[in-house]
């Protein structure tokens, strides 16, 4: 039971397009800071970590700390599950 929760939780994660523009975003440029996600996005620094958070908490991206400022990026699986999803769609 508890891989189909991690599916549904992965799954309503990648459906929202800033989501998955983050995810897009990561997958082109390596890592990105909150800012620049926000900036792409054009929505509030608020949001973005809301939406890495949920990316977060279902590891398609991870995060690192670089000096003073935090850096995310895509995971093994979120590059994995990234191309599958480009290869489909």
């Amino acid at each position: 039971m508890g891989n189909m929760r991690n599916m549904e939780r992965t799954l309503k994660a990648l459906a929202n397009n800033r989501r998955l523009s983050i995810l897009r975003h990561l997958a082109k440029v390596g890592s990105a800071t909150v800012g620049e996600l926000a900036g792409l996005n054009r929505i509030a620094m608020g949001s973005t970590s809301r939406h890495l958070s949920i990316l977060k908490g279902v590891e398609l991206i991870d995060q690192e700390q670089k000096s003073v400022k935090m850096y995310y990026h895509l995971t093994a699986n979120g590059r994995r599950l990234l191309n599958k999803l480009l290869t489909i769609f």
